[in-house]
């Protein structure tokens, strides 16, 4: 594997999440200034009319690859596997009750919040 694809980037540098929705994730998270959590994400998609599965398909990409972590509501940081994620999928799609034992948030790795979280 190249370091593009280890990284989460395809081809002519196109990475394999929704970067729209990563900007949008990231401003969230800077607005809340704390890890998100499923009620936000589906706060989101609501407010904009996004599918929450494609929202957390986003979120679930960005934490595989290192852009994002996980913190669990015990304060443990969990590394997610691309093994776990794709056993999340049902059918293609991610539904909310499959996600309930989510019960922590997740964060931008590249900002004051990751260094807070950290910490």
């Amino acid at each position: 594997m190249d370091e593009l694809a280890a990284s989460g980037v395809v081809g002519e540098d196109m990475p394999k999440w929704d970067v729209a929705l990563e900007a949008l994730l990231v401003d969230e998270a800077r607005l809340q200034t704390r890890p998100l959590n499923i009620e936000d994400f589906k706060g989101l998609a609501a407010r904009y009319q996004i599918r929450f599965d494609d929202i957390m398909a986003t979120v679930l990409e960005l934490t595989v690859h290192g852009l994002w972590g996980y913190m669990r509501a015990d304060g443990v940081i969990e590394v997610l596997s691309r093994k776990k994620v794709d056993g999340l999928y049902k059918q293609g799609r991610l539904y909310a009750e499959d996600l309930a034992s989510f019960d922590g948030g997740w964060y931008p790795r590249d900002n004051a919040l990751a260094d807070s979280v950290a910490n």
